[in-house]
């Protein structure tokens, strides 16, 4: 957990979603798992995921469509979006 930094604080850690870690996203797919809760979030169709040297992470902004985001449906206080 916590592939990209390690020392993150995690009392009381409410959500976290890291695209390095494979228990978050797979590397394809549209499942995302928030790592704090392990609320099942869905990737939309526009979001698209880049792995490079650099590191990976969600890329929101290639795109300009309505299913650009990821949403996390658990109990009716844990619904969003994240986009």
């Amino acid at each position: 957990m916590f592939v990209n930094n390690p020392r993150i604080v995690t009392d009381s850690l409410q959500f976290c979603v890291d695209a390095a870690s494979a228990s978050c996203y797979a590397g394809s797919g549209s499942t995302v798992t928030d790592e704090a809760g392990a609320v099942a979030g869905t990737k939309g169709s526009s979001v698209d995921y880049v792995d490079t040297n650099a590191g990976k992470s969600f890329d929101f902004t290639q795109n300009s469509s309505t299913n650009n985001l990821i949403r996390f449906t658990g109990s009716s206080s844990t619904q969003f979006e994240f986009s």
